[in-house]
């Protein structure tokens, strides 16, 4: 089991956009980039307006929270920066299909 950080700077956000891999689901967009020099995993959430107004995207954060508290703990290697986006589809999909999404996705981004 590995330490899970969050991600706290614009500039972490950015290369993880910029320089990493990207895997669409129908839920999220999860943007992985590998060796950085941390310990752990780094994980950041984000939403933009497009996902709705501001009670509409806290409460997809919280739900991408959650997700990141079930599968982020399982990487297999430290110095991973991970970014959720959340879509707006997050808000409306049952709870049990988004844990398979992100199941899928976070072995997907541990496996590159």
């Amino acid at each position: 089991m590995v330490l899970v950080h969050s991600l706290c700077k614009r500039s972490d956000f950015k290369a993880a956009a910029l320089k990493g891999k990207k895997l669409f689901s129908p839920s999220f967009i999860l943007q992985v980039l590998k060796d950085q020099p941390s310990a752990g995993v780094s994980v950041g959430i984000t939403a933009s307006r497009k996902v709705g107004n501001a009670v509409a995207r806290n409460r997809a954060k919280r739900r991408l929270r959650v997700i990141i508290r079930l599968f982020a703990k399982d990487a297999p290697q430290e110095g991973i920066h991970c970014v959720l986006v959340a879509r707006r589809e997050v808000l409306t999909v049952p709870f049990q299909s988004l844990c398979e999404e992100a199941k899928k996705a976070f072995a997907w981004a541990y496996g590159i």
